[in-house]
């Protein structure tokens, strides 16, 4: 048995004995070798370089979004900041309690600020809230030598200044906010003092840090570049990444400076898809399949044309997950890459299908296009379509493919790459969601809030829905109108060219109007009128943001309104005269009073009754209301005394208003009552006495007066 085995074996051709070396075999491998090094060299240079520009565009593109989320953070808490400096501006007397209530409603929407404190002259007297903070009351920037010069930029520029992140009074580090609140006083602007916030910095950190880490960067910040060139300060790095030099560095733009924004993948990123065994096991097999090409030409060929054909397809595609599938839609093969972006090894994908990975609506939308360019055998181009990681995250894929045919032109399969586009896909999302939001705010503006805009000549261009609901009219009858067409007749002429010439001349006009309705009634707004400007810098109309203070101004006319006589009450008068006696100590504006009272209206009331009283009441205030100035002020004083108000009015003029007065009510026609007269007493203030002194001299001469004869007028002396 063992014989004929022997002599079996001996019988078979060896292939030792059969293989010979082709002609040249020996040179055809030294090229074949010297490629392969070459070709070696050369892949992983490629590789290493391909790699880095991936990284570093990755780098950007999450830094940019980074930079984007820090600055609209930082951003729209210092608009916050600057709301609450324009409410200061309109209301520079407020109490601790109306500062309370603003600062409440502003810190109810969602921002990083930990209060809010105004400083009227560098001074903090407001905080809000106080608990946790009382440190900052009374405190006076000038004995800060750290934040005074912050302090002083802002008053300076008349801008926002920012400052930090910095160790607070109050305990703490934040981003502290300082904007400058300037007030209009008799048209001259001055300055109030500052509205200062401070934006938790720690917490803002803690949102871009975990983005960060979302996004896998390590980040560090620093002070922008200095003139002086000296090195930026180190604001924020845990990681020691400002030493290195290959960070991603972007300039994060903010009010009064600038910071750099420096940013590396984690671990130094993702190692390349071809490590240098895989890099040279392919290169070996390609030296193999190259030098096995002298001895099986056929064999050879074959190979060859098949690498061509991938190496063609593979070119018109990109590089980022290369997979094929058969016939069935079954992967055959996948790239290394899949890992970085599914979870998934090769060998796990390979035997599945592409349906596998994605949800029921997803499969069969995409099985359904899949099955159409099967049909008709046509590549596929830029095909969205959402997936599932292992570990259960949703990724968006970008799918292009070309079919794979036999030498009979059927379908065998595809060969095609997958990108990943998840981020891309987020933020444009994120995009249409906020574009979403801001038409959302727009309507919101327009419903609730009053606003025009005129052109030039002050004809309106547009008007909220607003507007159109408390004014009346449609938007079509307000197009093109002249703002004429809502303007109510007790509004003075002097107002409307006050504002003419404040928007006019660029600056902001705010006041109270009276505004006429459709229907004849009317309404009270608080309006802030400014230019438009284009980005040119031109002015191409205005803009008028109003409030509805309608209630508001029924309710002031009714606390300060007599009833009886529709002249203002004594609470009024009382009013007016601090605020002339303040004008006159601060400006030296002299003021004159009138005091007058009906002569014998006791013997009125009981020869004619308490009715008639009233009506002559009534009549004598209607007669004075119409015979005095639109700046004078009168009222009821008390009883059946009346007192009148004159700004800028000398002896000689309060006087001659005094005689007019008495004159008319003499000559005047009254119920029942043959003839009513009144007495005057005048007196022009002095800038060196108080507003009793002055009282007492207007009620000596009305007495002086009714002692000599009464129906007359008598003047105070202006001098002692």
């Amino acid at each position: 048995m063992d014989a004929k085995r022997t002599e079996a074996l001996q019988e078979k051709p060896s292939f030792a004995n059969n293989f010979r070396f082709p002609p040249k075999f020996l040179i055809y491998t030294v090229i074949i070798l010297a490629l392969v090094i070459t070709g070696d060299f050369l892949s992983q240079r490629y590789v290493g370089e391909r790699f880095r520009a991936q990284q570093f565009t990755r780098t950007q593109v999450e830094l940019g979004v980074l930079r984007a989320n820090l600055e609209s953070a930082i951003t729209a808490n210092l608009q916050i900041i600057d709301a609450v400096a324009a409410y200061v501006s309109v209301n520079p007397e407020l109490t601790q309690d109306e500062f309370d209530q603003y600062a409440q409603a502003i810190l109810r929407q969602p921002n990083k600020l930990a209060n809010i404190a105004a400083a009227p002259d560098f001074r903090v007297s407001y905080v809000f809230p106080l608990e946790g903070h009382e440190a900052l009351v009374g405190m006076d920037y000038r004995n800060l030598p750290e934040q005074w010069p912050d302090a002083q930029r802002a008053k300076e520029t008349g801008r926002i200044a920012i400052a930090g992140p910095l160790k607070l009074v109050q305990g703490g580090t934040g981003i502290v906010g300082r904007a400058p609140v300037y007030v209009t006083r008799e048209g001259q602007r001055e300055f109030w003092g500052l509205v200062s916030s401070m934006i938790d910095f720690d917490a803002l950190m803690d949102e871009i840090l975990s983005l960060a880490s979302d996004l896998g960067l390590v980040i560090a910040l620093t002070s922008g570049p200095t003139a002086s060139g000296d090195t930026p300060a180190v604001i924020w790095d845990t990681t020691g990444l400002t030493d290195n030099n290959e960070a991603v560095s972007m300039t994060i733009h903010l009010p009064n400076t600038q910071w750099r924004l420096l940013g590396a993948p984690v671990a130094g990123g993702q190692r390349p898809l071809l490590e240098a065994p895989v890099i040279h096991g392919t290169w070996g097999g390609i030296a193999i399949l190259l030098l096995l090409f002298g001895y099986i030409k056929l064999t050879a060929d074959a190979e060859l044309r098949a690498s061509e054909r991938r190496f063609r397809d593979l070119t018109l595609s990109s590089s980022d997950w290369i997979w094929e599938i058969d016939g069935n839609g079954v992967y055959t093969y996948a790239s290394g890459r899949v890992s970085e972006i599914l979870g998934y090894e090769p060998e796990e994908l390979i035997g599945q299908k592409p349906f596998s990975i994605m949800d029921e609506e997803e499969a069969e939308r995409v099985r359904t296009m899949f099955a159409r360019m099967a049909a008709d055998r046509r590549s596929i181009r830029e095909l969205e379509n959402w997936v599932t990681s292992k570990s259960g995250e949703r990724v968006c894929l970008l799918t292009t493919a070309v079919p794979i045919l036999d030498e009979t032109g059927a379908l065998v399969g595809y060969r095609g790459v997958d990108k990943d586009i998840t981020l891309r896909k987020t933020l444009q999302n994120q995009l249409e969601e906020r574009q979403w939001e801001l038409e959302r705010y727009i309507d919101m503006v327009d419903t609730h809030v009053i606003i025009s805009q005129t052109d030039l000549e002050g004809y309106i261009t547009y008007a909220s829905e607003a507007f159109c609901k408390i004014s009346g009219f449609t938007k079509e009858e307000l197009f093109r109108e002249n703002h004429n067409k809502i303007r109510h007749p007790d509004m003075p002429d002097s107002l409307f060219a006050d504002l003419w010439s404040t928007i006019t001349s660029g600056r902001l006009w705010t006041g109270e109007i009276k505004n006429l309705k459709k229907d004849g009634g009317y309404y009270w707004v608080d309006a802030d009128i400014s230019s438009l400007v284009d980005k040119d810098g031109r002015v191409y109309g205005y803009m008028a943001i109003r409030h509805d203070i309608t209630d508001k101004k029924r309710v002031e006319e009714m606390s300060i309104t007599d009833r009886l006589t529709g002249l203002f009450n004594r609470i009024k008068l009382d009013q007016m005269l601090e605020e002339q006696q303040k004008r006159m100590t601060r400006y030296g504006e002299t003021y004159a009073l009138i005091l007058l009272d009906i002569d014998h209206f006791k013997l009125v009331n009981d020869t004619y009754g308490h009715l008639t009283g009233d009506q002559v009441l009534s009549k004598v205030a209607g007669l004075i209301g119409a015979h005095i100035r639109e700046t004078d002020v009168a009222g009821r004083w008390g009883g059946e005394e009346f007192l009148i108000v004159c700004p800028h009015t000398d002896t000689d003029g309060a006087a001659a208003t005094a005689e007019h007065l008495r004159a008319v009510i003499e000559g005047g026609q009254f119920p029942e009552v043959p003839a009513v007269t009144a007495s005057f007493g005048v007196a022009v203030a002095r800038k060196d006495e108080g507003l009793t002194s002055l009282m007492k001299r207007a009620d000596d001469a009305l007495y002086e007066a009714k002692q000599n004869g009464r129906n007359r007028v008598v003047t105070a002396p202006l001098k002692v």
